[in-house]
């Protein structure tokens, strides 16, 4: 499927709302500022667009009602949707000519949030289920802690994103576990998760990154070259020379291997259009069943549904 830097550097397409879809929105919004999921689909179905439209709407309509309301003073009033008029809008020398925001050296700084013994043993003891929840799960967890449903959200985030020290005899597990099958069943790294006491999404991304890691090694290997059980060359088969680095052997980035485009046949595109119609991020399992369909690998199916979002 290609490298996706031309993606990245492109920007998203702006929506163009129709007429009537911006006030069904507003009218919404003033009603329910934070929507569910199901509420969101519905809205969807009635506007015909995307429900990730709707999703990213609504957020960027919060941030926009939180810092209006932060710029107001203390006799500023906010209308049905939270939004402070033109009017009372802040002016003068540390705001802007439209809109009247402040500049970004006045803007106000998010305050980080103090939890208590309380809601951290909630949360720590939610991640330990899951180390994604779902949107509705946050919103439990938002009403049993007293925290707005964002934070709990960012606080995953910041959770998941700790590096996970290995105790001993889990990395070894893993790497026999890797040279049996490179791309273990979601029940295969169940099971290996509850062995080793971890989130099944630790487990899930250390293969990932073992795999990467292998398919560079394996591009890096001369016509000789062979690979041990877990699919890495040794350090005396690394390519050495002015195309190496001194450590670990792997070359310059312009002479890395590139990964092949993979090339859809109009069946297999049509599968993964009429199934990006229904869900556009499927899960693991649905993605899974994709590949048995095309006939191919799951993380190439995974790429295409990143680069079509």
């Amino acid at each position: 499927l290609g490298d996706s830097t031309g993606a990245r550097a492109s920007r998203r397409q702006r929506t163009v709302w129709k007429a009537g879809q911006q006030d069904a929105l507003l009218a919404a919004f003033a009603e329910n500022p934070y929507p569910s999921f199901m509420a969101r689909q519905d809205l969807a179905r009635e506007l015909g667009l995307p429900e990730s439209r709707i999703r990213v709407w609504f957020q960027n309509r919060q941030n926009r009602t939180r810092e209006v309301r932060g710029l107001q003073g203390p006799e500023g009033s906010a209308g049905p949707s939270g939004l402070a008029s033109p009017q009372q809008r802040p002016k003068g020398p540390g705001a802007r000519a439209r809109g009247g925001r402040s500049r970004p050296a006045e803007r106000r700084t998010r305050r980080r949030t103090r939890l208590s013994p309380a809601q951290l043993r909630i949360l720590l003891q939610a991640y330990e289920d899951k180390a994604s929840p779902k949107y509705g799960a946050r919103v439990k967890l938002a009403q049993e802690t007293g925290l707005p449903e964002d934070t709990i959200s960012i606080w995953f985030q910041n959770r998941r994103r700790q590096r996970t020290v290995w105790k001993a005899g889990q990395q070894d597990a893993l790497l026999a576990a890797f040279a049996e099958n490179p791309y273990p069943s979601f029940t295969a790294r169940q099971d290996l998760a509850r062995e080793l006491g971890l989130p099944e999404s630790r487990i899930r991304v250390w293969f990932q990154n073992r795999r990467n890691r292998t398919r560079e090694v394996r591009g890096l290997q001369g016509p000789e070259g062979s690979a041990g059980p877990s699919g890495l060359a040794s350090p005396q088969q690394r390519p050495k020379g002015p195309g190496a680095r001194a450590r670990g052997g792997r070359s310059r980035p312009a002479e890395r291997r590139t990964r092949r485009r993979t090339r859809l046949s109009p069946a297999q595109l049509r599968i993964l259009l009429h199934a990006y119609e229904d869900k556009a991020s499927p899960k693991y399992g649905a993605r899974v069943k994709l590949a048995q369909e095309t006939g191919l690998p799951e993380d190439n199916i995974s790429i295409w549904f990143q680069n079509r979002r």
